[in-house]
């Protein structure tokens, strides 16, 4: 798995491997995310936790299997899964599945101006107002990244990162 993440970080696009699920893949994804994003002290103290945050009952499973009794950058991780209606105040990142564009539009909306990543899989779900959307081209799964709105929130992403994601613009 350890494998998995850098090839994800190193090349941008990997080819879902016959023995690993589209889940597990998702959720090395996230927790690359993790590690290569920053937030604003004021959100994320030196000895806090990085709370991972799923709405997808499978990928959060699988990032439970990746991250339980890990650390990000000396932050211990937790993952919690959440409904769209649960209070999302202690997450750092949340994946939220597939949400078509109302209900990303209304977590968009729920979370304000909070510092949290968002990550889903609706079509075009970074044009609609989230942070990081995975699609897929050709077997490959890629991801998009709204600068405008991870910016916003005044959360900062690895240059690396950026390098070799699509960049869009959109969303609320």
């Amino acid at each position: 798995m350890a494998l998995v993440a850098l090839v994800l970080i190193g090349a941008g696009t990997i080819r879902t491997p016959a023995q690993m699920s589209e889940s597990a893949l998702k959720a090395e994804f996230l927790f690359a995310f993790a590690k290569y994003a920053e937030w604003p002290e004021d959100v994320l103290s030196p000895t806090a936790p990085i709370v991972l945050c799923v709405a997808d009952a499978e990928v959060g499973t699988a990032l439970e299997g990746i991250a339980t009794g890990r650390s990000v950058n000396q932050h211990p991780v937790i993952v919690s899964r959440v409904k769209l209606d649960d209070s999302l105040r202690p997450c750092i990142l949340l994946y939220a599945g597939k949400f078509d564009k109302r209900r990303t539009v209304q977590m968009a909306t729920t979370l304000g101006t909070a510092s949290v990543l968002t990550v889903g899989d609706a079509q075009a779900f970074a044009e609609s107002g989230g942070m990081i959307g995975f699609f897929e081209v050709d077997g490959l799964m890629k991801f998009a990244i709204n600068l405008d709105a991870v910016e916003r929130r005044r959360i900062r992403l690895s240059a690396q990162l950026l390098k070799i994601a699509k960049i869009v613009k959109g969303g609320p």
